[in-house]
């Protein structure tokens, strides 16, 4: 495809380059990595495990990776539900409001 913009040092510069073809395949390379990977994880969350095969490829290819700080919190009790999450690994507390003791959702 033809180059969308000209680009020029304005100061002496070392550049790295790859070929199209190489990067073509590595990226194709990693993103199959990463799509098989989260369909692991997929299959291991009982409420999606009766999902088909295409469902599940069709979910690893939409998630993104949400890091949490240790005491960060990740859900809000009352806030909207409009996210899913898989813990792909560290722990969570869960508690809810007039249960003693809450729950835990851990991976390793």
């Amino acid at each position: 495809a033809p180059r969308a913009a000209t680009v020029i040092a304005t100061e002496p510069c070392r550049c790295w380059a790859v070929d199209q073809l190489t990067f073509k395949k590595t990226l194709m390379a990693t993103t199959t990595r990463k799509r098989q990977q989260h369909e692991g994880f997929i299959k291991g969350v009982p409420i999606l495990s009766s999902l088909e095969h295409y469902e599940r490829l069709t979910i690893a290819d939409a998630l993104q990776t949400a890091k949490f700080a240790s005491g960060e919190v990740a859900i809000t009790e009352g806030d909207e539900g409009n996210t899913f999450y898989i813990v792909e690994s560290g722990e969570f507390k869960v508690t809810k409001s007039g249960v003693a003791g809450g729950g835990g959702g851990k991976r390793r």
